[in-house]
């Protein structure tokens, strides 16, 4: 029997693009764009929660901040870097974010130490 709790609701691509007011085509386009992966049912396209969230960032990074989709993609691959590093220290511990740890920026500890030289 499947448990109920690991089934992930997915929507319907003419449903997200409503909910994002933007045309399916531009979904589509996206995707094509390697920007989002919607799973293809039937060809028939279907967005996860996380899905439509990354199209909600999508939307802002285009809409407010003029980023075009070659931007937008730098900025979702460090955005996804920077998740999976919070990931590591979190497993990690305190050491990546205490003074002395390894969560610094490079070289600031060096520089503290010799007064900025």
């Amino acid at each position: 029997m499947m448990d109920l709790e690991l089934v992930e609701e997915y929507f319907a691509i003419h449903a997200v693009a409503a909910q994002c007011g933007v045309d399916p085509a531009t979904l589509v386009r996206y995707e094509r764009a390697g920007l989002v992966h919607p799973r293809v049912v039937n060809d028939v396209r279907f967005y996860s929660p996380r899905d439509v969230e990354r199209l909600a960032t999508i939307r802002r990074l285009t809409d407010i901040c003029g980023i075009n989709l070659a931007g937008v993609d730098v900025v979702l691959r460090l955005l996804d870097e920077i998740a999976a590093l919070m990931g590591d220290s979190a497993a990690g511990g305190a050491a990546a974010t205490r003074p002395g740890g390894s969560g610094g920026i490079p070289g600031e500890q060096e520089a503290s130490r010799t007064g900025g030289q």
